[in-house]
């Protein structure tokens, strides 16, 4: 599966802009937030760079949803590495989460 190309060209943007994203995700049912920046960008992969301690959270899930800013639509993606003592992240296959953010079952 490839990202939606909007998708990267919108982090394009928030690494010029040096914004935060936050990666929201959970662990045994419990919702967290990670803050990281974007570090680069090449193709379809996306790696980020966190001191936020919720990395190891991380490490354990295989999604994380990618929440929005002025720049950026909330948007889901997979987790294909991170490394908790460097503070990395690595991600891609982006897709657009829709209107399911933030509904209730």
């Amino acid at each position: 599966m490839t990202s939606n190309p909007q998708i990267i060209a919108d982090l394009k943007v928030i690494l010029e802009k040096d914004q935060d994203l936050e990666l929201l995700s959970t662990y045994k049912g419990v919702p967290f937030v990670c803050k990281a920046k974007v570090q680069s960008i090449a193709d379809d992969s996306v790696s980020l760079a966190t001191q936020d301690p919720s990395l190891v959270c991380l490490a354990r899930d295989t999604l994380a949803k990618v929440l929005g800013s002025d720049f950026f639509e909330p948007a889901i993606a997979e987790i294909v590495g991170v490394d908790i003592a460097g503070g990395h992240i690595n991600l891609t296959n982006f897709s657009y989460i829709g209107a399911k953010l933030g509904e209730r079952m």
